[in-house]
């Protein structure tokens, strides 16, 4: 996390997103001068490197329409009594459109895509065209982390955000864990509000914590190591405790079908599994998963972008 001064936040924002557009651009540059490395048709290399080269242009539109709420902020005199929080979605986009349509969607929804949407290289980027950048790109755009989204490995949940407003610290970097079920604890800290479940006892408890503490540098972390917390999507499955983590990829989605235990204060890309060499932990880690599949209802059905003909769930040990 890197908390600054709201006035310095449209700066922020601009030196990042030019900074990506930039990269952007050289990866687009540097895959077209080694198409004859990557076996590649001059075509072939063009069409990689433009997707890298489109990639940076929703960035540079996300700096215009930042500014322009900031901006706005400013104009009615809001903006120093405003926290701002800038969070990108978790990982990076992995899915090409043509592969999203041809094997997630209905024969009716394709059609219905097929007819409206130009997906020819050609088109990208221009009026009718939807395109991504595939999974290769996306992967470096994890870098130094695992897989991308839709995977609990760091690539799919590990995210940056930067936080501005009364209240917060400047120029402070967080090492703690934070999550964003914490958002809401904080908003309602900061606005003096309760959530309803305070005094409804029907509805389900507020989750997460409150991240005002950290904000204001009183401490370097909100969580103590004996809080966890626990993710499913798609089937692939984590649980965090401080530093460690255990993870499940399922086979289908690259990973091994079983869990894995990572450091992640030593090990962020995930490379090394200490299952062996932390039985205990790893054993303690998988009753709290089992925990979490008890409170939150979790169903493994074996569904979702990852499923093949004839597979069925991977289910826990």
């Amino acid at each position: 996390m890197i908390a600054v001064q709201p006035d310095r936040k449209v700066i922020t924002i601009k030196n990042i997103t030019k900074t990506l557009t930039l990269v952007a651009v050289v990866a687009a540059i540097a895959v077209a001068s080694t198409a004859h490395a990557q076996n590649l048709t001059p075509a072939e290399a063009r069409a990689i490197a433009n997707e890298a080269y489109i990639y940076g242009f929703p960035l540079a539109d996300n700096r215009f329409h930042i500014g322009r709420v900031l901006d706005h902020l400013k104009e009615i005199g809001k903006l120093d009594n405003t926290l701002v929080v800038f969070l990108p979605d978790k990982g990076a986009e992995p899915t090409e459109p043509d592969q999203l349509v041809s094997t997630v969607f209905n024969e009716q929804a394709r059609k219905w895509f097929l007819a409206n949407f130009d997906t020819r290289p050609e088109n990208w980027g221009r009026k009718g065209s939807v395109c991504d950048y595939g999974a290769a790109w996306a992967q470096l755009g994890s870098t130094p982390f695992r897989f991308y989204k839709a995977w609990t490995s760091e690539g799919g949940i590990h995210s940056p955000v930067i936080i501005a407003g009364p209240g917060v610290k400047q120029g402070v970097t967080s090492p703690g864990v934070m999550h964003v079920t914490d958002l809401v604890p904080t908003f309602l800290e900061v606005a003096s509000a309760q959530h309803p479940a305070t005094t409804d006892k029907k509805l389900a408890p507020l989750l997460g914590k409150s991240l005002t503490p950290r904000l204001a540098g009183k401490t370097v972390a909100v969580r103590t190591d004996k809080d966890w917390i626990g993710e499913e999507l798609f089937g692939n499955r984590m649980v965090r405790q401080g530093d460690w983590k255990l993870c499940y990829i399922l086979k289908s989605a690259g990973g091994t079908g079983d869990w894995e235990l990572f450091n992640i204060e030593t090990d962020p890309g995930e490379t090394r599994d200490l299952s062996k060499q932390e039985p205990a932990r790893r054993k303690a880690l998988l009753a709290r998963w089992k925990e979490y599949v008890k409170e939150n209802g979790v169903l493994l059905t074996g569904d979702g972008p990852f499923k093949k003909k004839g597979d069925v769930a991977e289910l826990d040990e």
